[in-house]
């Protein structure tokens, strides 16, 4: 069926508001609240600073008297309050050097003793462990990349933070994600048909990228252009961890100016899961979309992303493997592709 497109938007929705952190504390070096239903990020107002979060903790690397405000987000809802203002102290008895070394095969972290110390805190995403050897197993922790600082603990007092390792524990097949973009383009690049509530990114050489340079956070993460177009090599890479999953990221770089499919051509079938395409259409616009019993109430353009619903797709792959959609895009050329949508 050939479907001829008009203006098919995504409604209005009216955002609600996300409730107020609460029960921010201090636990040693580590600055927490309690979670907030929906919240995506924090913001946290550090006397002066402000910083930004996926997690409902921050580590305190710096000794000194501090004043914390915390404000839920997520783009979908409107900011929650800030928290009620809370102030602390750290005060380091010690500042020592400790050398961390990972034993893969016995999942086991150690470090050098520490003269003087009684036992050691072990802060590991969030949480926090004990131990009274220079020692600590992760074997049975929960699957994903573990964050790992330690710090001494005397009699009076406890000494810094360690440097931060990070270590893959159990996880998952990697995903691999490829997407195009035109040095001619000024969109962000989103990342589709994926779920990052809570992530750490990397590069190639597996040094932590500041996720704020990069990521644009947004109901699907947004991949910052001024970022993007400030890179001169002909492609890049870059990890997302959240939760046990791994994915790679590569983006290649090309110099069309004329209308595109940024996200890649296909795309695999999760049940109950829209999926999503996103386009550079250099102000062009979608003329039409082609397959058979395709209706307008089965997809939603927004801007420069096509999404087909859960609906449409479910109906269909009960009895197909695969679904081709065929899309053209008007301009003084017009160009036509193809979309695949393969079943898992």
């Amino acid at each position: 069926m050939l479907v001829l497109i008009g203006c098919v938007k995504k409604e209005e929705v009216i955002k609600e508001t996300l409730d107020t952190p609460v029960n921010v504390t201090v636990e040693g070096s580590m600055l927490k609240w309690d979670k907030v239903k929906n919240a995506t990020n924090y913001q946290v107002l550090i006397n002066t600073n402000v910083l930004y979060t996926n997690y409902n903790y921050l580590e305190i690397l710096e000794e000194g008297s501090y004043e914390v405000e915390i404000i839920a987000l997520n783009p979908s809802y409107n900011d929650s309050t800030p928290s009620s203002k809370y102030s602390f102290v750290i005060d380091y008895v010690n500042q020592v050097l400790f050398n961390l070394v990972v034993d893969k095969e016995n999942q086991i972290i150690s470090w050098n003793d520490i003269d003087e110390v009684s036992s050691y805190k072990v802060y590991i995403n969030g949480n926090i462990y004990e131990t009274i050897v220079p020692e600590f197993s992760y074997s049975n922790l929960t699957n994903g990349l573990l964050h790992i600082r330690v710090q001494g603990i005397y009699p009076l007092g406890e000494t810094n933070l360690s440097n931060d390792i990070y270590i893959e524990h159990n996880i998952g097949d990697e995903v691999v994600i490829n997407y195009q973009y035109s040095r001619n383009s000024s969109k962000n690049l989103l990342i589709l048909n994926n779920t990052f509530s809570q992530y750490l990114i990397f590069d190639e050489d597996n040094r932590l990228i500041n996720s704020e340079l990069l990521i644009e956070a947004n109901e699907n993460l947004e991949i910052k252009s001024d970022y993007l177009l400030g890179i001169t090599d002909s492609k890049f890479t870059f990890y997302i961890y959240s939760g046990n999953v791994k994915a790679k990221v590569t983006i290649t770089f090309n110099n069309k100016t004329t209308p595109y499919i940024i996200s890649g051509s296909t795309s695999i079938y999760k049940q109950d899961e829209d999926i999503s395409f996103q386009f550079e259409l250099f102000d062009e616009s979608f003329k039409q979309l082609s397959y058979t019993g395709l209706k307008t109430s089965d997809y939603v353009i927004d801007n420069d992303v096509i999404t087909f619903k859960s609906s449409f797709l479910n109906s269909e792959f009960e009895n197909k493997d695969l679904i081709q959609i065929t899309y053209v895009i008007d301009g003084d050329d017009l160009v036509v592709g193809l979309i695949s949508i393969y079943k898992q």
